[in-house]
């Protein structure tokens, strides 16, 4: 501040002042050294010469103390100039702000009375130092008379010097408080700047406060003003919408009434049609038809083919009553007639090249669609003899008939026999060595349809049962592989079926699934997803389609040494690996589906062989699968390998796959799935698992422990009777731990 570099500035002003006496003092010390020496010359040396010497010893520490004194002032002038810099860039920063302290104003005035006090009282040292002088003046008049004032003198001189001492004291004690006041200034300045600066953000959070209190209340207010808004247009919306909803009701109640009376026009039109295409089948016209077909085909030329004319004429309007009619009834009719035994004496009798298409798809007309027993009625009239007559036919569209109608009624047959029995139609087909004439139509260089359809009867006749023949068996099983990737889902499933019966025979299977169809697959299910859409579809269903061979082979069997074959395999780890790497969304059922059949069926040894493939962090991840049919191949598949786990140790010991998936959070995971699934069968197995796990070991978190034991408690009075026993293992896995 101002006041304080005033008050610097006078204080090196007194200290010139001070220098200035000093000099002054030590000339007339010169001075009195002079007298001296003309007294001791007059007095005597020798005692005069002891005195001198004492004054001259105290003149000298005077004179170090007042070089001292010097450098020390000269060391706080630098400081000064040093201070009233800093003072001067202070104050060139701080003049601005001046005006906002006067808070401080009180503080900084008390410091200026101190440094008014403290110049006060510099000026009557100043005095005090005159006074001093002046009293060495009248020594120095006295010194003539040495003798007499000699002790004068010398007291005068300690009382100078006790007096310069105490000036210098007083001076360095004025110097000090100098620098404590500008010291106490720069705190008050730096205090009044942290006050200004509280100040200012303290005024500028009130204004924000304000402006952000205004702000609310705008928004406030514009809010309550929409909102108001908002329930006056949700109102009228409300009303509006009522008033839609009941019109809306209206119309719908009007539509329905109308497609109801469509529906029933439309059903009793089509009754009506029915009646009307029987009608013109009529009993006695079917059994006339049946007749007419039974005859032989004699005559000349012209009545031949004038009959055939006639017979044809017929099958149109058979066909016609028949085609997507699933009528029971109206085909019983038709059985009752002689129409069945006609189309087979045709098929048997007459001469080929006079049979066309309208014989064999009025015949498949009748046969499909109907029900199991109207087919069985079907087979009791013996038809394969004439339908396997046709198969040589030139019209390949009447040989794809005669396929097809085999292919139902053989279908029909597989389904009278347990899945792991021979066809029963097998010796009926073989005595019209139809068989040899099947796979002769498939070996043909005919349309896709009817090889599909051949391959398919051969594959239902050898259910369970050898094809001896190797080149058969091999093309057979070849092609029907391929139509496990048809885009027919019909034949697609039916190629499925046809495997699955041929698996049951060990050397069809061995055809089936052999090391080289291993190493196929291992290398398809190595392909990684990449490439344009339409080369990552093809290795997609490639993938799929082996997937689906094996599971197939697997599925419903207990031959726990194929199962060995697929684990030992690399099929097993490279499936491992997808289902824990590859985007859940690129893993179907079928790659589940795999590690599930392995340890369905089958005994633990089996299933501890899969746990040795580490199979627990992908199959846990597949438990967050969209697909709920892969959550439930996951948790099952789990369920079987941890209570396999759990019989390998006894009951009071812990599981011993407890540490692994604990540490991999997996447990934490099949928790998740107990929470969130909405299948009952998922929930009960993932908290089971649970259970398993944690036999003979403490559940730590007390709302997950009350959780799954209070669930398998309530459990014990299911109306199921698996998951009643599930329970009670359950609560008895959890018991071994206190």
């Amino acid at each position: 501040s101002d006041e304080s570099e005033n008050k610097i500035k006078e204080a090196n002003k007194q200290k010139q002042i001070i220098e200035e006496e000093n000099w002054v003092l030590k000339r007339e010390n010169e001075k009195i050294k002079n007298e001296v020496i003309r007294i001791k010359k007059k007095f005597g040396e020798e005692q005069y010469d002891q005195e001198i010497q004492l004054i001259e010893q105290k003149e000298k520490e005077k004179e170090d103390e007042i070089s001292e004194l010097k450098k020390q002032i000269e060391i706080n002038r630098t400081e000064n100039i040093k201070i009233n810099e800093e003072l001067q860039r202070e104050r060139q920063e701080k003049e601005k702000e001046n005006k906002k302290v006067q808070i401080l104003e009180q503080q900084k005035n008390e410091a200026i009375e101190k440094t008014r006090v403290t110049e006060e009282y510099s000026r009557l040292l100043e005095q005090q130092k005159n006074e001093a002088i002046e009293k060495t003046r009248v020594t120095e008049e006295q010194s003539r008379l040495l003798e007499q004032q000699k002790n004068e003198a010398i007291e005068k001189t300690r009382v100078t010097e006790e007096q310069s001492r105490l000036l210098e004291q007083q001076k360095n004690e004025a110097i000090e408080k100098t620098r404590v006041t500008e010291q106490q200034s720069r705190l008050l300045e730096q205090q009044k700047n942290e006050a200004i600066e509280k100040t200012r953000v303290t005024e500028q959070q009130s204004r924000q406060l304000e402006q952000q209190k205004n702000e609310a209340i705008e928004k406030t207010r514009v809010t309550e003003e929409y909102s108001r808004l908002l329930e006056q247009q949700k109102n009228e919306a409300i009303e509006k919408t009522r008033v839609t909803e009941e019109y809306s009701r209206l119309l719908e109640q009007q539509k329905n009434e109308v497609e109801q009376e469509k529906i029933k026009s439309e059903g009793e039109l089509k009754k009506l049609n029915e009646q009307i295409k029987w009608m013109k089948l009529p009993d006695d016209l079917l059994k006339k038809f049946g007749e007419d077909l039974m005859k032989p085909l004699e005559g000349t030329k012209f009545q031949k083919k004038k009959t055939l004319l006639l017979l044809e004429k017929d099958c149109e309007f058979l066909s016609l009553a028949l085609i997507d009619r699933k009528d029971d009834d109206g085909r019983k009719r038709v059985f009752q007639s002689d129409v069945i035994e006609g189309f087979i004496n045709v098929f048997q009798n007459y001469e080929l090249n006079s049979i066309t298409r309208t014989y064999s798809l009025a015949f498949v007309n009748l046969i499909n669609p109907s029900s199991d027993e109207i087919k069985l009625l079907i087979y009791n009239k013996k038809p394969y003899p004439g339908l396997i007559r046709l198969l040589k036919h030139t019209d390949n569209l009447v040989a794809s008939d005669a396929i097809i109608s085999i292919l139902i009624i053989l279908q029909t047959g597989s389904k009278t026999t347990p899945e792991s029995d021979p066809h029963p139609h097998y010796e009926t087909i073989q005595e019209s060595d139809g068989i040899k004439k099947i796979f002769a139509l498939f070996q043909k260089n005919g349309n896709k349809y009817s090889r599909d359809r051949s391959a398919l009867c051969i594959g239902y006749l050898f259910k369970a049962r050898e094809i001896t023949d190797p080149i058969m068996r091999q093309e057979i099983i070849g092609h029907l592989k391929s139509l496990l990737n048809d885009s027919n889902a019909g034949v697609k499933e039916s190629g499925k079926q046809a495997l699955k019966y041929l698996a049951q025979n060990a050397t069809n299977r061995s055809e089936i699934l052999n090391e080289q169809e291993l190493n196929k697959i291992e290398q398809d299910l190595k392909y990684p997803i990449e490439g344009t859409q339409e080369q990552q579809k093809n290795i997609t269903q490639r993938q799929e389609t082996d997937l689906l061979l094996l599971s197939l082979i697997l599925e419903g069997r207990n031959d726990n040494e194929l199962r060995k074959r697929i684990i030992s395999s690399g099929v097993i780890q490279v499936l491992i690996n997808i289902i824990e790497n590859r985007d859940l969304k690129n893993i179907s059922s079928a790659h589940v589906k795999i590690i599930y059949e392995l340890t369905n069926n089958t005994n633990d040894e089996i299933k501890m062989l899969l746990a040795e493939k580490k199979p627990f962090s992908g199959l846990i991840r597949l438990l967050e699968h969209t697909d709920e049919y892969v959550q439930f191949l996951s948790i099952n598949s789990i369920y079987r390998i941890l209570e396999a786990g759990a019989n390998s140790s006894p009951i009071t010991s812990q599981h011993p796959y407890f540490d692994s998936l604990q540490q991999s959070g997996d447990i934490e995971r099949i928790f998740e799935l107990y929470r969130k699934s909405t299948d009952k069968s998922d929930k009960e197995k993932a908290l089971y698992c649970l259970c398993i796990l944690f036999r003979a070991r403490e559940i730590t978190d007390p709302i997950k422990r009350q959780e799954i034991i209070s669930h398998h408690k309530s459990l014990l009075n299911d109306s199921d009777a698996w998951v009643k026993e599930r329970a009670k293992d359950a609560l008895k896995y959890l018991s071994q731990n206190a």
